[in-house]
């Protein structure tokens, strides 16, 4: 292996992430595995001195894409295109690795050679808020496990590998506004991969969002989840979804998960959640 053509390449997606790049660099750098990764930043329009920072760290390749239109499949194709290595891990700026340990162990799956593409856990940031936390904590479990089913298989892209000579065949889809990851591990599942979840490959990762920020995210993520399944989510499900949601919370905050004003703020919280997948907000 030479050192123009690294085994692996690490794609870093950043808008605005000054303030997070150099502690996911650092914890990227920090690991045990050898050879060291080809690190890639794909940025879309930062305007924090995003750009600066990544080249005063001294990344590979450096990739600004804010004069195309913005969707997070075509950073990720842009950037999975000059990768040199033949596994591309897919790494949100703000999602800091856990341990030294944890691209050996993302990697480690890819041995089998009918996984497509692995995705690790995701903890929530010491500081998350209550539905926040619970939610991924409930996402992300302990036990490892095999997706091989398309209608039931899940995938994460900020903390994920994939292997690049698939995707020259299945690039991500660009017109998604969200959900290409989901669209992505469908179609490597209905070629007859697998799809492999690795709880030992942990990042710290969550995102606490004001009113606005949560219904747009949401809004996207349900306009992904309809194109790329065919289903429109109904307003009593969503509202009997956040329901449930916030029932979980409240037990949550009882148990010691939180402070007791999230008892009044978490219906709030879920309604807006629950509500903006039945109306998307949109962009």
């Amino acid at each position: 292996m030479t050192e123009a053509s690294p085994a692996v390449s690490v794609i870093l997606r950043t808008r605005n992430e000054a303030r997070a790049l150099p502690s996911t660099i650092a914890a990227i750098r920090g690991q045990s595995f050898v050879p060291s990764p080809e690190l890639i930043v794909v940025d879309s329009g930062s305007m924090d001195g995003t750009l600066e920072v990544a080249r005063r760290l001294g990344v590979d390749r450096l990739i600004d894409v804010s004069g195309e239109p913005f969707s997070y499949g075509r950073s990720l194709n842009r950037g999975t295109a000059v990768a040199g290595g033949e596994v591309v891990v897919l790494l949100s700026a703000h999602a800091r690795p856990v341990h030294d340990r944890w691209l050996a162990q993302l990697l480690r799956p890819l041995e089998d050679p009918k996984v497509a593409g692995v995705y690790g856990a995701q903890h929530p940031w010491p500081d998350a808020w209550p539905p926040v936390a619970l939610d991924y904590r409930q996402c992300y479990g302990d036990v490892p496990l095999l997706h091989r089913v398309p209608e039931q298989v899940f995938f994460s892209n900020a903390n994920a590998a994939v292997r690049r000579g698939l995707w020259r065949a299945v690039p991500f889809d660009e017109d998604l506004p969200a959900c290409e990851d989901q669209q992505w591990a469908r179609s490597a599942v209905a070629h007859g991969w697998t799809i492999a979840y690795q709880p030992d490959a942990a990042v710290y990762h969550s995102h606490n969002e004001g009113p606005r920020q949560l219904c747009r995210r949401r809004a996207r993520e349900e306009q992904g989840w309809r194109r790329v399944t065919g289903r429109k989510t109904r307003l009593r499900d969503a509202l009997a979804d956040g329901w449930e949601r916030c029932r979980a919370d409240a037990a949550w905050v009882r148990a010691g998960g939180g402070r007791w004003h999230w008892m009044a703020l978490s219906p709030l919280y879920r309604f807006l959640w629950a509500l903006s997948q039945w109306y998307p907000y949109g962009r």
